[in-house]
């Protein structure tokens, strides 16, 4: 930039100069006041630049100054949201915990107080929306589940057996873990509600595990993503406590 401000005033050096030049190699004669004229001028015309550069000049920093100051606020805006999120996200996810653990206590109080395992669909069914549910319990000494207990169906519904390893069912005995579909057969049960029978949206298959086997398997059906596969851990252990289910 300074560079640039050397050559501006060169130029005009220059152009004064020249304008003087100009009267030597022609006929016109230039007297003493003339040339001090012409010098006044070029000082004058030097000044303006002078002036003018100082103004832009002093324009430069100040919006450089501006940059560099908004650039400064928006990082210490940055860090600041940071902290708020990250305030926000422990706070959220505390109270995400607490409402788990309350919802866990809850479920655990209630599947303690009951007297056998008839109730247990229907008890879930207050903590969880749950469209119909099946309590599949292992049949000793084979590996075929039959059907215990049912909810949300009429009695003349007709509800398979199945073999651990076939089918979701089966398959969920095997890996021992809670299995998530979404993709529900045309076939399945439709729950019914007082718009009328539907599917249902969610379907989630539950394995009931003690000391390493799958004794049992809860079928429950929603129209919500209930979430229940995330604290069936919990409730799993539940039900093996209370003896519900042996």
């Amino acid at each position: 930039m300074k560079r640039n401000h050397k050559l501006l005033y060169l130029i005009a050096t220059l152009a004064f100069i020249f304008t003087l030049c100009k009267y030597v190699f022609t006929q016109f004669e230039v007297s003493g006041s003339f040339i001090i004229f012409e010098g006044f001028s070029y000082i004058f015309f030097l000044l303006i630049i002078f002036i003018s550069d100082r103004s832009l000049s002093e324009s430069r920093n100040s919006i450089f100054k501006l940059n560099e100051k908004i650039i400064q606020n928006d990082k210490e805006s940055q860090c600041k949201i940071g902290d708020l999120e990250s305030q926000l996200k422990e706070f959220t996810g505390d109270g995400k915990k607490e409402a788990d653990d309350s919802k866990i206590s809850s479920i655990k109080g209630a599947i303690l107080n009951l007297d056998d395992a008839s109730t247990l669909l229907s008890e879930l069914s207050k903590f969880f929306e749950i469209g119909l549910a099946i309590c599949y319990i292992k049949k000793q000494p084979s590996e075929e589940f039959v059907v215990e207990g049912h909810y949300g169906l009429s009695d003349e519904v007709e509800i398979e057996n199945f073999i651990q390893g076939d089918g979701f069912n089966g398959q969920a005995v095997v890996d021992k873990k809670p299995l998530v579909i979404t993709d529900i057969d045309s076939e399945y049960f439709n729950i019914e509600s007082c718009s009328g029978a539907e599917k249902p949206c969610n379907l989630y298959l539950l394995p009931l595990v003690k000391n390493g086997e799958t004794i049992a398997l809860l079928e429950l059906a929603s129209f919500a993503d209930i979430q229940i596969q995330h604290y069936w851990e919990e409730i799993n252990n539940v039900i093996i406590e209370s003896k519900l289910i042996n």
